[in-house]
């Protein structure tokens, strides 16, 4: 029988902008690793999306270097904005601009949640959304061969605030 190799790795040798699975933070999470610049200087972080169980830690990153445990990364993805949820901006979960597709994050600290984002593409968040950009309330992750085959999408996340309310 043949079967695709995994790339099974250490948590924090991960390398920024990879999809993967981190089942130290709860079943079937579905994560993003970053780059970040904060006050401590450059960082890696984790950031979940969600899984099959609801996650307190959604869209919330997480330093790398404070956790433990193997992820395994997932191949052949990509993320892409949902062109019929178009949106005001202020209403919007991603952003999309001629340099790539961003993600609002959440945040313990209000003022930083609505300024932060995490551009899917090279896989570093930054300060705030882009300001020549388009708001959409929706995004998914498909698989590239097969992009009508959706790994992941967002409408996940509202059902993780509905349960959490």
């Amino acid at each position: 029988m043949q079967t695709k190799s995994l790339i099974i790795k250490h948590i924090q040798e991960i390398p920024n902008g990879s999809l993967l699975y981190y089942p130290e933070l709860g079943d079937g999470l579905l994560c993003v690793s970053a780059k970040y610049d904060g006050e401590l200087g450059e960082s890696t972080v984790i950031v979940p999306l969600s899984g099959t169980s609801a996650s307190p830690y959604a869209l919330q990153p997480l330093r790398a270097d404070q956790l433990s445990g193997r992820a395994v990364i997932v191949d052949g993805v990509k993320a892409e904005v949902d062109l019929c949820a178009a949106t005001r901006f202020g209403n919007a979960v991603a952003y999309a601009d001629n340099n790539g597709t961003y993600v609002r994050l959440r945040s313990e600290r209000t003022m930083m949640a609505s300024m932060q984002c995490l551009q899917l593409d090279d896989g570093i968040i930054r300060s705030y959304p882009p300001t020549a950009g388009i708001g959409f309330a929706r995004w998914r992750i498909v698989m590239e061969e097969d992009p009508s085959e959706e790994l992941w999408n967002s409408d996940m996340l509202t059902n993780e605030e509905t349960a959490h309310g």
